[in-house]
């Protein structure tokens, strides 16, 4: 039995992925109708951010879309957070039966424990959304499992990007696996490398990393765990931020005698100056691709001018448990754990 009326609505840095949703939900039902609502984001001379829905929503099941990171958007994830927090109240104001909210990269996720004198920002987060008295929150491969814990009326559903990521190497480096060893960067990282080795049937090995916490995003060394000499090597990730971790990875396996290194993580964010060392890492050839989804937007100017980059589209799966819930269908084949 459905929950009502099937509604999508995004932010203006989500509408890429909504629109992506949208077709894969025609694909998965295609005699169930649903909507894509247009909306419009309004900014202030003074930075005030305020969504408007453009089309009646009462009474609907609506998931609003936002992607907290899009290199291509100018606004920072700050205005992206407020964006996302308006949209919630509109939507509710506006009188939805349920309102979920699909937020790929969940906010703040790095800021999940204290160390000293730090704020826990992505508790604040879970705390502010649970005030706006969301159904559910779908998010992917979120940073720290604490952050499930953050949440205790509404529903926190974590999907996993890596039978996604998987499918997508076995279909073009199936000659890498028969030499393969997957390579966690960090330690906390290990039970996910641990699944990529058992999937592939893989050797499985880790980085020790010693950072350097008077600055943000700096590296000291990093130690390698095991054995990669004359092997193909599958670096897996949740995020690249900055590359500094996998940039120091990247020489280190090669100083081991690593054969061919691919990179593939979950959320691409390459700021800074990450694009341009992958780019040189990839003409020197000392790594083949860097696999992402596409729950970080690339325009196509992007994969034209780094054809290293490849990427796997996430939407599909967003799709099915956006619909599997409206049918009130249990969603645990879904939701696989690692």
């Amino acid at each position: 039995m459905s929950r009502g009326k099937l509604s999508i609505i995004s932010c203006e840095a989500g509408k890429y992925f909504a629109d992506s949703i949208a077709e894969a939900l025609k694909k998965l039902r295609p005699e169930q109708e649903f909507r894509l609502v247009e909306t419009k984001e309004e900014t202030f001379a003074n930075g005030e951010i305020k969504i408007v829905i453009e089309k009646s929503i009462r009474g609907n099941d609506v998931y609003i879309v936002q992607c907290m990171e899009n290199p291509h958007n100018p606004k920072s994830i700050n205005d992206r957070l407020m964006a996302m927090f308006s949209a919630v109240d509109a939507a509710r104001r506006a009188g939805a039966a349920y309102v979920n909210l699909i937020v790929p990269c969940y906010p703040y996720a790095r800021q999940e424990k204290k160390k000293s004198r730090e704020p826990i920002t992505a508790s604040l987060i879970a705390n502010l959304l649970e005030h706006l008295s969301l159904n559910s929150i779908i998010t992917l491969d979120v940073h720290a499992d604490a952050i499930t814990g953050f949440f205790r009326t509404s529903d926190f559903i974590n999907l996993f990007a890596a039978d996604h990521i998987l499918d997508y190497f076995k279909n073009h480096y199936s000659n890498y696996l028969s030499e393969l060893v997957v390579v966690s960067p960090d330690t906390g990282g290990v039970p996910r490398a641990r699944f990529y080795a058992r999937k592939l049937n893989a050797g499985l090995a880790m980085m020790n990393k010693e950072r350097d916490y008077s600055a943000v995003n700096v590296v000291d060394k990093v130690t390698l765990i095991g054995d990669v000499s004359g092997k193909n090597v599958l670096i897996v990730d949740d995020i690249v931020d900055t590359g500094g971790t996998m940039i120091n990875v990247i020489d280190e396996l090669k100083k081991q005698g690593a054969k061919e290194i691919i990179v593939a993580c979950t959320f691409p964010l390459m700021n800074g100056d990450c694009i341009n060392h992958f780019h040189e890492f990839y003409k020197n050839q000392q790594i083949k691709a860097v696999i992402g989804t596409d729950s970080v937007y690339h325009n196509k100017k992007f994969f034209e001018l780094y054809p290293w980059y490849k990427e796997v589209n996430i939407a599909p799966l967003f799709a099915k448990i956006i619909n599997t819930i409206n049918l009130r269908m249990p969603i645990s084949d879904i939701v696989s754990k690692r």
